[in-house]
């Protein structure tokens, strides 16, 4: 075959051509796509949102709409106490069910559940919405639909897109402050009688037991280390733990890595192994709240959301520091 520069040329710029023109309709199938999902999308809230209100008409129910879109009754008022504000800490009791099913799961008098009001710290995210409304010592009822509850997911409590309905108590307010300070004093009374040796308060807050003195290389604020380690709530209830054949790799320059544990570590010699009492402020602080309850983890996992442990809880981490680079 002659080789003809110009032919090759044309050539080229013909195929060029096709492949422009191909991506470009590939594009305006993808824009088409995502304009219709977002269309429908936007279809099935208002749907959902119409499906809580029938609710209400069916049932005579005499409720105020939220800009948000959540629907509320107010069952307990209170115009004098302290109001709820972004970034508090709020704690109470709750009863939900979804709009027409049976109650899924309700707090007792002694088990209220705590948050932070900031608009990523619970779900169904309803709620922040309504806590906006709410006083300290208020009982409201909400009417969620699913855009601001859980949407498309479904676990083994409840069907995708549903609605719920929410019976929401606040019965404590707090700064994010006021509950760390809260919590370490929880802390310091039922640890205040451990006097031994091998026991240190750091000034940040955790409480430091070596079980094995270390004899290796100790790390510095760089180093990378390998660890095994068990993470469990104050009641001994297991959290999280490594694997001993599959060592955990860390850097501890790293931003990710919990203040609580770093500290820890930079306490310690390659070989020790440490257990910590850990405030939440030092690990997962403010966390996810997820209600009901019992749905934690198939939420999290559903919404691949990382499963974090409760919020402002108190942890113990056992440590065992393998080698230091």
């Amino acid at each position: 075959m002659s080789y003809n520069k110009e032919t090759t040329y044309f050539n080229v710029l013909a195929a060029f051509m096709r492949q422009i023109v191909n991506i470009l309709g590939v594009l305006l199938v993808l824009t088409c796509s995502c304009a219709n999902e977002d269309s429908l999308q936007e279809d099935r809230l208002l749907y959902d949102e119409e499906n809580v209100y029938q609710y209400l008409v069916d049932n005579n129910i005499v409720a105020n709409r939220d800009p948000s879109g959540v629907y509320y009754e107010v069952l307990i008022g209170n115009e004098t106490n302290r109001p709820v504000e972004l970034n508090d800490v709020v704690t109470v009791h709750y009863t939900i069910s979804t709009l027409y099913g049976p109650e899924l799961e309700r707090s007792t008098s002694g088990e209220p559940v705590s948050f932070l009001h900031d608009y990523k710290s619970v779900i169904p995210l309803g709620l922040d919405y309504g806590l906006d409304l709410m006083r300290e010592g208020e009982r409201y009822r909400f009417y969620i639909p699913s855009g601001l509850a859980f949407g498309a997911l479904a676990t083994y409590s409840f069907d995708a897109y549903s609605g719920f309905i929410v019976e929401l108590e606040v019965v404590d307010i707090q700064t994010l402050e006021e509950k760390y300070e809260c919590e370490m004093k929880d802390i310091r009374e039922r640890f205040n009688d451990y006097t031994t040796e091998n026991i240190s308060f750091s000034s940040s807050g955790l409480i430091y037991t070596s079980i094995t003195a270390g004899t290796g290389e100790s790390p510095v604020a760089d180093s990378k280390v390998q660890i095994n380690f068990e993470c469990s709530y104050l009641d001994s209830t297991l959290v999280e733990k490594s694997n001993p054949q599959e060592p955990v790799a860390l850097t501890l320059s790293d931003d990710t890595i919990l203040e609580g544990l770093r500290e820890t570590i930079l306490g310690m010699k390659a070989g020790g192994k440490s257990s910590v009492v850990m405030p939440s402020r030092l690990a997962f602080g403010s966390s996810i709240q997820v209600l009901p309850v019992g749905e934690r983890e198939s939420v999290l996992t559903g919404l691949e959301l990382p499963v974090a442990v409760l919020p402002f809880s108190t942890l113990i981490y056992d440590i065992e520091l393998l080698t230091v680079d």
